[in-house]
C-alpha cells in the first residue's frame, strides 16, 4: 500500500512538474514572439528579427536531433524514464514543437502568421492541460473543436487566397481521423494498440455521444464557413463558446 502511494506521489509530482516546463516554454516562446512581433514594425529591426526566427528554428531543430539520440541511448541502456523530465523523449516534443513554430513564421514571415503563432501556442497549452487534468473524452472535445477554429480561423485570415477548400479540406480530414479513432477505442473498450503498445484512451465508463456530436458541429461549421466566408470569425468564436460550455460541465463532472 505504500509503495503504491509512493508510486501516486511520484507521478503527480512529475505530471505537475511537467505541466510547469510546458508553462515555462510556452512563455518563452510568446515573449520572442512578441519580441519579434515589435521587431516586425520597425525597418530597421525588420530583417534582424527575421533573422533570429531563423536561427531559433534551427537551434530547435539541432536539439530535436540530440533528443532523438538520447531516446535511442536510453532505450538501449534500458533507463527507466518514466518520471523523468529531462529525457529524450520529453526534449524532443519541446523542440520540435518550438522548431515547428519558429520554422512557420519563418516561411511565411508575416503579421498573420505571427497571429496564428498567438492562438497555437497557448491552445496547445491549454489541451496539454485538459489532456492530463479532464476525462479524455472532454479532450477529444476540445482537440476537435481547435481544429476546427483552427481551419475556420485560417480560412477567414489572409494567409491563404485560392486554397480556402484544401483548408477546409486538411481540416475535415483531420477531425474525421479523430472520429474513426474515437469509434476504434470504442470497439475495444476505450483502448487502442500502437505498433504493439496498448494504452487507454477513454475509460470504460466513458460517455461518446457528445464526442461524436462535437464531430458533427465541427464537420458542419466548416462547410459553412467555406460557403459563408464573411461569418468565420462568428464561427470560430462560437466554437470557443462550445469549448467553455462543454469545459464547465466536465469541470462539474469532477466534482
Amino acid at each position: 500500500m505504500k509503495e503504491k502511494d509512493t508510486a501516486m506521489n511520484r507521478k503527480k509530482d512529475y505530471i505537475t512538474n511537467k505541466l510547469l516546463l510546458v508553462f515555462t516554454l510556452a512563455f518563452a516562446l510568446l515573449m520572442l514572439l512578441m519580441n519579434v512581433g515589435r521587431m516586425m514594425k520597425s525597418t530597421t529591426t525588420f530583417i534582424a528579427a527575421m533573422t533570429t526566427v531563423k536561427v531559433v528554428a534551427i537551434c530547435a531543430a539541432a536539439v530535436a536531433v540530440v533528443g532523438i539520440v538520447m531516446l535511442f541511448v536510453e532505450r538501449a541502456k534500458k533507463i527507466d524514464t518514466e518520471y523523468k523530465l529531462f529525457s529524450g523523449k520529453n526534449v524532443t516534443i519541446g523542440a520540435i514543437f518550438v522548431a515547428l513554430c519558429a520554422g512557420a513564421l519563418s516561411v511565411v514571415f508575416s503579421v498573420e502568421m505571427l497571429m496564428l503563432m498567438y492562438v497555437i501556442v497557448p491552445a496547445i497549452v491549454v489541451l496539454y492541460i485538459v489532456y492530463y487534468s479532464y476525462q479524455r473524452e472532454f479532450f477529444m472535445i476540445a482537440l476537435t473543436s481547435a481544429i476546427g477554429g483552427l481551419g475556420i480561423w485560417v480560412l477567414g485570415s489572409e494567409l491563404v487566397n485560392s486554397s480556402d477548400t484544401l483548408v477546409v479540406a486538411v481540416s475535415a480530414a483531420a477531425v474525421c481521423i479523430c472520429a474513426v479513432i474515437t469509434v476504434l477505442a470504442q470497439l475495444r473498450s476505450g483502448k487502442l494498440s500502437i505498433f504493439g503498445n496498448e494504452f487507454t484512451l477513454f475509460k470504460s465508463d466513458a460517455r461518446y455521444g457528445l464526442v461524436y456530436l462535437t464531430f458533427v458541429l465541427v464537420l458542419a461549421l466548416l462547410a459553412a464557413a467555406l460557403l459563408v466566408a464573411d461569418f468565420t470569425t462568428y464561427f470560430a468564436l462560437g466554437l470557443v463558446a462550445y469549448i467553455v460550455i462543454t469545459g464547465i460541465y466536465y469541470t462539474v463532472k469532477l466534482i
